[in-house]
């Protein structure tokens, strides 16, 4: 079967595109990566907080003396919703580094050329 030269040039364009399509999806990748890892980074940093705040707290709630006062009762509702946002905060950033690690998963399909009779393109699977 010989391809006319206009289908080998074709092919030769679509040779050169999937390479360079190849080529910017590692790059997506690579950054998406990167962002991946900043977010675990927040998470870990919501995680420690979360744990010192309710170590705080915990504190807070032993100390009779702090238990009584009215100032004190405040900060203690203080500390408790700061507590609650550092948990939502890794809530969020674990949600986030899934969403990522989806858009990662989606580009790893396959990128082919295909010959269809005279006709050549490039197909991409997910």
């Amino acid at each position: 079967m010989a391809l006319p030269l206009e289908t080998i040039l074709d092919l030769m364009d679509l040779l050169a595109a999937q390479e360079e399509r190849r080529r910017q999806i590692e790059e997506a990748k690579a950054e998406m990566r990167t962002q991946k890892a900043d977010v675990l980074a927040q998470k870990a940093e919501a995680d420690t907080a979360a744990v010192d705040l309710n170590d705080y707290l915990k504190s807070l709630m032993r100390d009779r003396s702090c238990r009584a006062s009215t100032a004190c009762k405040a900060h203690i509702r203080e500390v408790q919703q700061s507590l609650k946002d550092a948990k939502s905060g890794g809530l969020q950033a674990l949600s986030a580094s899934h969403f990522i690690q989806r858009k990662i998963d989606t580009l790893a399909g396959d990128l082919s050329i295909v010959l269809d009779g005279d006709e050549a393109y490039l197909r991409y699977r997910a």
